[in-house]
């Protein structure tokens, strides 16, 4: 499960961010499963005052069967794509508990938030 909290400005229109979650296959590329979930489109649980809404955002994302690699090797990544404002503070609370072996890296460019799952080689 994903949750994202989407804090803004209670005076100013806002859409619910854009997820999207690919799978890599073997060679290193994303294969033909990508997943789109439009937030928008989703229940959403808000609280707000005069100045701020906070909007939660839980969705249960399918994920893929990973393979057996030696490498490290991207397996699943997952974007939640701002549509709103042009600049924004994201964090990662990572709560996953992962077997020995894999490992979560988190990047952030612009509106865009990207948590990648891995696989490190033994």
């Amino acid at each position: 499960m994903i949750v994202i909290d989407q804090m803004t400005t209670a005076s100013l229109p806002s859409r619910a961010p854009l997820i999207r979650l690919w799978a890599y296959g073997v060679d290193d590329e994303p294969e033909e499963r990508e997943l789109v979930v439009d937030l928008d489109d989703y229940p959403v649980t808000t609280a707000s005052n005069d100045t701020y809404t906070m909007k939660r955002h839980r969705v249960t994302l399918p994920l893929p069967d990973l393979p057996n690699i030696d490498d490290e090797l991207k397996l699943i990544s997952i974007s939640i794509e701002g549509r709103d404002a042009p600049m924004r503070t994201v964090t990662l609370e990572n709560h996953a508990k992962l077997p020995h072996g894999f490992d979560v890296r988190f990047a952030v460019y612009r509106t865009i938030a990207t948590i990648d799952l891995l696989a490190i080689g033994q």
